[in-house]
């Protein structure tokens, strides 16, 4: 898809020049954040690193679960649309990583502050968990466009890639590859709501204003807290 392939040459270009030795930027910036791991807060960044992959699953199934029972058709699309940007946000992910090869960095850096080793999934570039939290972001914020879902969500997404850097496991250009890939992942998944609408037709009615020809989705439409 096009914004699959303009996310993949941008990401290059921003991210290769970073690949060098153990003195670039990239390194060095790696450095200062994983050195300022500090046991007195930690807790916040270890905790969000342990929900996010069960987030990941949860979100999606949440808004379609949720949005099916209240006969929400809105909530019904963000679930499957969200579902499909992750699954093809994972495949472009998982083929640059073979791709590039980058090692982790706890694979070739001495002194690195690693947590949570077990969550890291073949080589580097680009971080996979980064790439599905703005997947997830994206879709949100195109389905809803209100920045009081829009801000809190990015927050969120920012979050998760800053962690997996605090942490140990990916270079800082691993989360650039990773919000590229994702938000481009989110976008796509939005080109296709039309084809996703007639799916969550099957689960929930239509929202009012969807029926009288209305196509972005408000926050106004969801008729249920979340």
């Amino acid at each position: 898809m096009a914004q699959f392939r303009r996310a993949f040459f941008v990401t290059l270009f921003c991210a290769f020049p970073l690949f060098g030795q153990h003195s670039d930027p990239d390194t060095r910036l790696f450095r200062a954040i994983n050195n300022s791991q500090n046991p007195a807060r930690d807790g916040f960044l270890e905790y969000l690193d342990y929900s996010s992959l069960p987030s990941f699953g949860a979100i999606p199934l949440g808004f379609f679960v949720v949005g099916a029972a209240a006969d929400n058709h809105t909530a019904v699309q963000v679930g499957i649309m969200s579902a499909a940007g992750q699954a093809m946000t994972l495949g472009v992910t998982l083929a640059l990583k073979e791709i590039i090869g980058r090692p982790r960095p706890f694979d070739t850096l001495e002194g690195v502050k690693v947590k949570h080793q077990w969550s890291t999934l073949g080589l580097s570039f680009p971080s996979g968990h980064t790439s599905q939290a703005f997947t997830i972001a994206t879709v949100i914020s195109l389905s809803y466009n209100d920045l009081a879902i829009t801000i809190p969500m990015f927050l969120w997404a920012g979050a998760v890639g800053y962690g997996r850097v605090y942490l140990g496991v990916h270079y800082p250009s691993d989360i650039v590859g990773g919000m590229a890939i994702g938000i481009a992942g989110g976008f796509a998944a939005w080109s296709l709501r039309k084809e996703i609408r007639r799916i969550s037709d099957n689960f929930a009615p239509p929202d009012a204003a969807l029926r009288s020809g209305f196509s972005d989705f408000r926050l106004a439409s969801l008729r249920i807290p979340l």
